[in-house]
């Protein structure tokens, strides 16, 4: 049965068509509510069978209002459910866990009206409140992370109170001139539509250069100055802590914010490296050293050539020097 196998996984390495059963790959970052219970699922990409992605984690914030995932702490997590290793691959290394406190909205003196498809009523006084509550809720952000310009030809518009009336407000997208959607409704059913547009700027933590840096430097802490800025919910940046390790797309000047448009993961493997490709099948697991024929970041198919010759095969990076075909489990009958 064993040999069977072993020819079989060897059919895979020629072919190296089938996909993973269940994979999971670490996110470089993730945004979590301080009070929620995170799972697997939020600080990973989960393929495959998705019930792991349902596990819970014994993740925290902590002073700093981060914390760190490890791909040791979902090993530990899997073994302790009793799912054998053979039957999921984790990919990664850490993930950085941003934690946020969400946003508590005050109680709405308005009374609660049974007015069908109207929307949950945010809380406010006026339009412009409720305007306010439901940017915050879309946001999870607090009114201290949070700054809004509105036209001043639209002061009347959200000083108009909103005792006795269900206000829906319905945000198209969230950007640097936001439009807004504002029905209100009374015991009667829907009586008047408006329409403005709200400028929409979020305090975030970014990284800028602290000198001119050439294109595929990889970065450092040294290499960045942290700072809060407020930006607009589309406009690019990237956190700090997801920064470090990532290499330069191009050049950048002193004093550049980095964003995900100027770095990406770097370089594991070479073209013309010897990798090690692990095969796994269910609970048989075969090795074989080859040569990369292009090279590749962490989570990247590329092509390798097995140097004891043969068909060239497509394997996940997995590391520096490793590469993983990970494939389904063969159910074997003996005649």
């Amino acid at each position: 049965m064993q040999q069977t196998a072993l020819k079989l996984i060897a059919v895979v390495l020629v072919a190296s068509g089938v996909h993973a059963q269940t994979t999971i790959t670490l996110r470089a970052a993730a945004r979590l509510d301080a009070d929620s219970r995170p799972t697997i699922g939020d600080v990973a990409v989960v393929t495959g069978d998705s019930g792991p992605g349902l596990l819970p984690l014994d993740a925290s914030p902590n002073g700093t209002g981060r914390s760190t995932v490890t791909v040791g702490d979902i090993q530990d997590l899997i073994d302790a459910e009793g799912i054998p290793r053979s039957q999921i691959t984790v990919r990664g290394d850490a993930c950085v866990v941003l934690w946020r406190t969400p946003a508590v909205p005050a109680a709405d003196p308005s009374p609660s009206l049974a007015v069908p498809q109207a929307a949950s009523m945010p809380a406010g006084r006026t339009i412009r409140d409720h305007v306010r509550a439901s940017i915050e809720r879309s946001l999870r952000l607090t009114g201290d992370s949070l700054r809004l310009r509105f036209d001043p030809a639209d002061r009347a518009m959200l000083d108009r109170p909103t005792a006795g009336l269900t206000v829906d407000v319905h945000a198209t997208g969230l950007g640097r001139r936001t439009p807004i959607r504002i029905t209100l409704y009374n015991t009667s059913g829907r009586i008047e539509t408006l329409r403005l547009r709200v400028g929409v700027q979020i305090t975030r933590e970014t990284a800028r250069a602290i000198r001119s840096l050439p294109r595929g430097h990889s970065i450092t802490a040294s290499d960045i100055a942290v700072s809060n800025e407020w930006l607009h919910p589309d406009e690019p940046h990237i956190e700090p802590a997801v920064a470090i390790g990532q290499m330069l797309r191009r050049s950048i000047g002193a004093g550049d914010r980095l964003t995900d448009g100027t770095v990406e993961p770097p370089i594991v493997i070479e073209r013309g490296d010897i990798v090690m490709v692990h095969v796994v099948s269910g609970a048989v697991v075969l090795r074989r050293e080859s040569r990369a024929i292009e090279s590749g970041r962490v989570g990247q198919k590329i092509r390798l050539e097995p140097l004891a010759g043969g068909a060239a095969m497509t394997a996940v990076v997995e590391a520096p020097g490793r590469a993983i075909i990970a494939t389904r489990s063969f159910q074997f009958q003996e005649k």
